[in-house]
């Protein structure tokens, strides 16, 4: 069979997908790996033949702040993952999507393994399906456990490092939708 496996150019997404590729390399299936080429020997090292995202979507996020230059200026909480979200998946469809159709001109896979967030996935599922490969996505996250100070994921504070004021965070988190919250 026929495989490419498509990662947003991140070590956390691609990770997942490099053991997957290595079992079905070792079945004897053939792999091609679709990311940034910053990963490059990441997928060449478990034996499959590597391909680059094309320029809009081929980036390093060893140093994000190059990648999306106003992150810099965002204090960490919710707008700064509105942005890094928007500029790093969400604009990057349209490059995703045009790396996705080159591959599979030279290389017509079977089916296609991706991150979940590899949204230009997007547009051939939106797509005849009769127009492309089945489309699995695996994805891993954090894990979103409670913290002790009761502060919300991804807000920016760092842990409250004495019981006064056990909430600092919050004066600062108004308006913001409940999901935030951790589920427990």
């Amino acid at each position: 069979m026929k495989i490419l496996i498509a990662s947003t150019p991140a070590t956390g997404h691609l990770n997942p997908l490099l053991a997957i590729g290595r079992i079905l390399i070792a079945e004897g299936h053939e792999v091609v790996g679709l990311s940034g080429n910053a990963l490059r020997e990441r997928i060449e090292g478990i034996g499959a033949e590597f391909r680059s995202l094309p320029a809009g979507a081929d980036f390093d996020l060893g140093d994000i702040a190059s990648v999306v230059p106003e992150l810099k200026h965002i204090t960490p909480g919710p707008e700064w993952l509105r942005v890094a979200i928007e500029r790093l998946f969400v604009d990057t469809i349209p490059a995703q999507h045009k790396g996705l159709q080159q591959v599979l001109r030279d290389f017509p896979a079977d089916v296609i393994i991706g991150d979940d967030m590899i949204f230009g996935v997007l547009p051939m599922l939106l797509g005849p399906r009769s127009k492309r490969p089945p489309i699995v996505l695996c994805g891993t996250s954090i894990l979103h456990w409670r913290r002790e100070d009761e502060a919300p994921h991804f807000a920016g504070s760092p842990p409250r490092r004495s019981s006064r004021n056990t909430r600092p965070f919050l004066k600062n988190m108004t308006g913001l939708s409940i999901s935030l919250w951790p589920v427990v």
